[in-house]
């Protein structure tokens, strides 16, 4: 008969050496580690980053502003000449978006003079707050393995760890909040620690409002839901005091980054209720932005190159998005042909419903998070970040539930996490190798690094520039080139537009000692010195 020493594997009668784990600390500092380390290791071949879109140039405005130690910059008496995508000239010069991803790029460009050290940062938060996501409902193995296949698909050669866009920073905070309703509600047992758990769930309710506000309110409204009646029909401890413990610490995180918000808002436009976004797109958009919203009128554009993007190409963006913008389920459809990671957490979901698994509460925070997102009438990847964790997880979650069939005798369960981080892996070599290939047999020089070019040409030369940009006909609307950092008196050089002879005079009698020099970015870049009257 076979002692209780025998059956037990961790007892003195088992001679099996036992095998060290990480812990879950540890393993949460190993993958927010690995994609940094192997981006600054890629940096002989793939150098930092030189913004290009528009979104990118946006964002470094808020950084630059923040590390001058400004929410905003006052407006210019020349703004017109500065008026350019996603910035208001107008009450301040600012940028349009919400602060959370300029303060990161900030921190990054006080701290080492480069904002993109700011988006390493943003990228090791996220991949070590999806990691911890996942230790809420996977055991070690599935959650280190599914951390690490996650950084290396989303942390190294993605765009998120090579432009300037907000994504990996919305990402990080939509992971904390799901991770600590999970807790919170029902999860892997651990030690209880309510108070933290709920500090980190109002964390990431917080960034989510100073960097995707419409998304986050598309993972927070689940969130909040589970988290209520999780604490109404929880039986230890009295009401009040599960209230207490698992509420009101994250929300008064939440009520404290909605004030600074509001604070935030009344410095940059003047009113604590109109965000800089909105009398943006006040300004400019005519197209909708959600389904249930009509085309505005056309305003009145200050050069055609704006009025050509704002006019024609975000309405042919929405028609190759799809036809029907005022059908939710549409949208939907086009989410899942259009993204993977859409498509395999549906798929993931719709497999634990047929095998009966337990996996509600992540079933009900990403239906709901992709209801809510598809009344959205355009569609981009980063629109995704506050969910991205959790549509992984659902992921994970359904391959385990694979883990019980076997292949020879061999229960694919102890296969699966080595496969997933190998898939990862090689997915990851696959592109880099790629884009070296293409590197080396295609050398050419798009926008980014022609503006970053002619920028570092213009810096070089003494004394201070002003370079007035003059487009050609059919010039192409992404390659914006006036923009400008939150010091517009004191930069060294200084990118404007070219309006008219007589306008151009009066700026460049407002500060004489410039050299001013006409850029004319559809033939061949050409930079000449300006022909003064």
């Amino acid at each position: 008969m076979e002692s209780a020493a025998g059956r037990n594997d961790t007892g003195a009668g088992d001679a099996r050496p036992r095998r060290r784990r990480l812990s879950p600390a540890s393993a949460v500092l190993l993958v927010a580690t690995v994609p940094v380390v192997l981006r600054l290791l890629l940096l002989p071949v793939f150098p930092v980053p030189d913004p290009g879109a528009h979104d990118e140039f946006g964002y470094l405005l808020a950084a630059d502003t923040f590390a001058h130690g400004r929410l905003a910059n006052p407006a210019s008496p020349f703004g017109e000449f500065f008026e350019s995508f996603h910035v208001l000239i107008q009450p301040t010069y600012a940028s349009m978006y919400p602060p959370g991803q300029g303060l990161v790029l900030a921190l990054g460009q006080v701290s080492t003079g480069l904002p993109w050290a700011g988006v390493l940062l943003s990228i090791a938060l996220m991949c070590g707050a999806v990691t911890w996501l996942f230790q809420a409902l996977l055991p070690p193995r599935w959650s280190l393995a599914g951390g690490l296949a996650f950084s290396l698909l989303y942390g190294v050669e993605h765009y998120f760890a090579n432009s300037y866009w907000s994504g990996a920073l919305p990402a990080a905070a939509g992971a904390l909040l799901f991770g600590a309703v999970l807790r919170i509600v029902g999860g892997r047992p651990e030690r209880p620690r309510p108070v933290l758990w709920s500090l980190l769930a109002g964390t990431g309710a917080g960034v989510l409002m100073m960097t995707r506000p419409w998304e986050g309110l598309c993972a927070g409204l689940p969130a909040a839901a589970a988290l209520l009646v999780g604490l109404f029909r929880a039986k230890e401890g009295t009401l009040g005091r599960r209230l207490v413990r698992g509420l009101l610490p994250g929300a008064g995180v939440v009520l404290a980054a909605g004030g600074w918000l509001l604070f935030y808002d009344l410095r940059v436009t003047g009113d604590p209720l109109t965000p800089p976004y909105l009398l943006n797109l006040r300004r400019y958009y005519v197209a909708p932005l959600f389904v249930w919203q009509s085309e505005r009128p056309t305003p009145d554009y200050p050069n055609e190159t704006m009025r050509r993007f704002y006019t024609g190409w975000r309405e042919t963006e929405r028609s190759i998005r799809q036809v029907d913008t005022k059908s939710p389920f549409v949208s939907l459809a086009i989410w899942l042909r259009d993204y993977k990671i859409v498509s395999g957490a549906v798929a993931a979901g719709a497999l634990l419903l047929a095998l009966r698994r337990r996996a509600t509460l992540p079933l009900f925070f990403a239906g709901t998070f992709l209801a809510l997102v598809s009344l959205q009438t355009v569609r981009l990847f980063h629109y995704l970040a506050p969910a991205l964790g959790l549509l992984a997880l659902l992921i994970l979650t359904g391959l385990r539930a694979l883990g019980g069939f076997r292949v020879r005798g061999r229960r694919l369960g102890r296969l699966l996490p080595a496969v997933v981080l190998a898939a990862a892996s090689i997915g990851l070599v696959r592109n880099a190798a790629l884009a070296l290939h293409e590197r080396a047999t295609v050398p050419r020089i798009g926008f980014r690094e022609r503006r970053a070019d002619v920028a570092a040409a213009l810096a070089a030369l003494p004394g201070r520039q002003l370079v007035f940009v003059r487009y050609g006909e059919k010039h192409d609307v992404h390659a914006e080139w006036v923009y400008n950092g939150a010091d517009l008196e004191g930069a060294r050089v200084l990118f404007a537009h070219d309006l008219s002879p007589e306008k151009n005079e009066r700026l460049l009698a407002h500060d004489p000692s410039r050299t001013a020099w006409l850029l004319l970015p559809d033939e061949g870049d050409a930079l000449v010195p300006y022909p003064r009257r």
